[in-house]
């Protein structure tokens, strides 16, 4: 070995044990900026020995900035016989702003606390700690290191999975606890955060103010940057450069606009959505503030004639100064518009108890289905304007089906004279026929159309003749899309199935309920991501030309997503309004913030805007808790 060669391990063996010796929060000296609002409950108030623990945690990021490889780790008492290493880590890639993540944190019951397998699983994590420490030094040391020049592997389970991360300031804070009963036994569970420090956007305020605090607008021209967040603020005060009020925020390096309220250091986000937006490209803003309701505009497509606003939401601020970071330039305030549409509007939700909602539209009545009735069937539901809905009857009972139970997502459609039921029942699909649309359906055969686990399924009828079935099929914990080509009897082609999807990103681990709608040739396949029951399920879309072929997700889904005050948009159909001049989402919800069930319909306006390349982008006008006007009669 060369004197040099031997020189460098001394010193790096030096610095392992100065670190190891020292505890590295002497060096860091960084402010502790709070992030994460917390909640931790016990799925049970006990649990019996040798019965594995759930706890359910959410997190909400209350930072403009996305917080990058964030860890939460659970400690608990007892190690010694619950658990051999004491702590449960989970790590993901990002939060975004104000998003939850429902955590399970599971405990297991240990009986050989002091086995030579648990003194090898702390001598592990004891080597991995001193690997960590030194790795944490030198990041203090040189914050600027790049990633190529880090080359190598974690090889320890507690380590995050991207060594570029290491490399970067990180902060470490206590959340909070909760406590659970197991075996008669009180157990204490604490959290801790690790996250890398967001950036810090310091406001201005505008020399021009509002006069009034209850109706005014705000034009202004927003630069975004790669590497941090422009901010206006309204509605309130600056002080010290941070804002008490309303704030709208643009990322330009992960493309977020978003509407919130704040204090200080406390942010809650009100609505917000991934927007076509490039950093150093400069957009139109547009806000009006009338009496609480909000509208902002984000104009990133100068091709939309009548670009919808980007949210339309309703938060009361008694303040009127106006604030904005660097990269928001020409502000001007001004008198509120008035709203130029004064004939009869809706409030969403428009109908209860109406999960997974179908709607056919027949001889000027529609007809919405769902599973409301899932141990015996479905019932009906109609209208004359997709507003106003009666309870019509009981459509199918499940004697009359094939499976005994869990009567899921039914859509019927008109077809040679007949109307079908496509349903799904004990994760299988089945297959329906009435006379009318409000029944009786009866089952076409004794088996499932498929003989493997599905559910979902939507029938769409192309213009050149053509059936096909789309469906979401369950695999290893998740489901994916499929989708096959029908016979003129509405028995599937098994020979064209073809998988169209996998769960990526914010869809965690599923596609479900997906719905198929054509425009200029291009078939836009729309879905549901993640459980119906998590406050990120949404809505995303996927393009292609063909029915069968390779569909390309939209790098803006979830393009329907939830917001402060509708939680769980998802599972959705399409219905014309009565003149045929507009095309609406219809879609459920959660039955508010903090309840999912019952769900609730809510139908929103789609339009389709011209691209300069490519496929017209799917718009989704929602969603919406405020007044909007009737569809077009």
């Amino acid at each position: 070995m060369s004197a040099v060669n031997k020189k460098t391990v001394s010193l790096l063996m030096s610095v392992i044990l100065l670190f190891v010796c020292f505890p590295l929060s002497a060096l860091a000296g960084e402010e502790k900026t709070p992030v994460f609002l917390f909640s931790a409950a016990p799925q049970k108030a006990e649990y019996a020995a040798g019965e594995e623990i759930m706890i359910d945690a959410v997190l909400k990021n209350n930072t403009f900035s996305d917080i990058e490889n964030y860890s939460v780790t659970m400690t608990y008492s007892r190690t010694d016989t619950y658990l051999v290493a004491g702590t449960v880590e989970e790590t993901f890639d990002v939060l975004e702003y104000n998003g939850a993540r429902s955590m399970r944190f599971t405990l297991y019951e240990n009986k050989t606390a002091v086995s030579i397998g648990t003194k090898l699983a702390r001598f592990i994590s004891f080597l991995a700690k001193i690997v960590k420490r030194f790795v944490y030094a030198v990041s203090q040391l040189t914050p600027e290191i790049e990633y190529a020049k880090a080359r190598g592997e974690t090889v320890f389970g507690e380590f995050p999975q991207s060594l570029k991360y290491l490399f970067k300031p990180r902060v470490s804070e206590d959340l909070g606890s909760c406590i659970v009963m197991y075996d008669g036994h009180e157990i204490t569970c604490s959290f801790r955060v690790r996250y890398d420090k967001p950036a810090v956007t310091e406001l201005e305020p505008v020399e021009k103010t509002a006069e009034a605090t209850d109706r005014y607008s705000v034009a202004a021209t927003v630069t975004p940057s790669a590497n941090g967040v422009e901010v206006l603020s309204f509605g309130g005060t600056i002080e010290n450069g941070k804002a008490r009020g309303g704030v709208v925020y643009i990322d330009g390096g992960s493309g977020r606009v978003g509407i919130g309220s704040t204090a200080g250091e406390h942010f809650e986000s009100l609505a917000f959505r991934l927007a076509d937006i490039k950093a150093g490209n400069a957009y139109r803003l547009e806000l009006n503030y009338d009496r609480g309701r909000i509208k902002l505009w984000i104009l990133t497509d100068p091709s939309d004639p009548d670009p919808a606003p980007t949210f339309d939401i309703y938060t009361e601020f008694d303040g009127a100064q106006i604030g904005k970071s660097a990269g928001v330039t020409d502000v001007t305030v001004g008198e509120a518009r008035e709203d130029d549409y004064t004939g009869e509007t809706y409030t969403n939700p428009v109908c209860d108890n109406a999960p997974d909602p179908f709607i056919l539209f027949d001889d000027g009545v529609y007809y919405l289905y769902a599973t409301n009735r899932p141990g015996d069937g479905y019932d009906t539901y109609t209208s004359e304007d997709l507003v106003h809905w009666t309870h019509a009857c009981q459509v199918a009972r499940k004697d009359d089906l094939v499976g005994e139970r869990d009567f899921w997502a039914p859509e019927v459609y008109k077809y040679n004279g007949k109307y079908y039921l496509l349903y799904t029942s004990q994760v299988h699909l089945g297959l329906a026929v009435a006379d009318a649309p409000t029944g009786p359906f009866v089952k076409t055969g004794d088996s499932f159309l498929f003989d493997f686990n599905c559910l979902d399924g939507n029938l769409f009828f192309d213009d050149d003749g053509r059936i096909y079935l789309y469906f979401s099929k369950t695999f290893d914990g998740g489901q994916c899309l499929w989708g096959c080509e029908m016979n003129a009897d509405l028995t599937p082609k098994t020979e064209t199935l073809t998988q169209l999807s996998v769960p990526e990103g914010w869809e965690i681990s599923i596609n479900e309920g997906p719905e198929m709608i054509k425009h200029n040739g291009t078939y836009y396949l729309t879905y549901s991501g993640d459980g119906y029951d998590s406050i990120n399920y949404g809505v995303g879309v996927m393009t292609c030309g063909e029915p069968l072929g390779s569909f390309e997700k939209s790098p803006l889904n979830p393009i329907l997503k939830y917001t402060a005050f509708l939680h769980g948009p998802g599972h959705h159909c399409f219905a014309p309004s009565p003149d045929g001049s507009e095309l609406f989402i219809c879609y459920h919800s959660h039955y508010s913030t903090t309840q999912v069930h019952v769900r609730r319909m809510n139908i929103d306006r789609v339009k389709f805007v011209p691209t300069e390349h490519g496929a017209d982008k799917l718009t989704f006008l929602g969603p919406t808790m405020t007044p909007q006007p009737i569809p077009s009669k």
